[in-house]
């Protein structure tokens, strides 16, 4: 049986879990059953987890693992593999001078999902590189060039360039 510490990290991490679920199905009712299958499975498998390590890396594999089993399950809920498969990301620049939050999460949400889970496990949730290629199950470089695309996509758009799909390379 899990330890009482390991109970109250995991309730913790809950909020966070969702972030990311949401992040990756866009779906509220998918997002709700990708935390459900990670808490269950975090919870069966809790002698795997090393105590004073990184539990949000820990269950954010879990949760991506999850992820791409739905993915392969279910064809509905795809990354963006091609400029094809991304062809929605063009939308018209911000005309005023200021650009609201509002803007930026709209652009952020129009990127490939690749790009945009690489960008909030590196800056909105602050795991370092190495953690996200775990989480990912990729390599830290294109942990790096994920980032980098999101990051050129997002500043073409508020300089007012139309910004172009930038496909994931690996």
């Amino acid at each position: 049986m899990p330890s009482e510490r390991f109970r109250e990290e995991l309730k913790e991490r809950i909020p966070d879990l969702y972030r990311f679920a949401q992040s990756m199905s866009r779906s509220r009712d998918i997002a709700e059953d990708l935390v459900s299958e990670t808490v269950i499975t975090a919870l069966k498998n809790w002698e795997q987890y090393t105590p004073g390590t990184n539990m949000g890396a820990w269950l954010y594999a879990i949760q991506a693992g999850h992820y791409r089993n739905l993915v392969r399950r279910n064809r509905k809920v795809a990354f963006y593999e091609t400029d094809e498969d991304a062809s929605f990301v063009g939308f018209p620049a911000p005309q005023q001078s200021s650009v609201d939050l509002g803007d930026a999460m709209r652009i952020i949400e129009k990127l490939p999902n690749e790009q945009k889970l690489a960008l909030y496990l590196i800056c909105r949730d602050g795991h370092s590189y190495e953690d996200a290629a775990r989480i990912l199950d990729c390599e830290v470089g294109t942990v790096k060039s994920r980032v980098y695309r999101a990051r050129a996509t997002i500043a073409k758009a508020f300089e007012g360039e139309a910004p172009q799909a930038a496909a994931p390379r690996a």
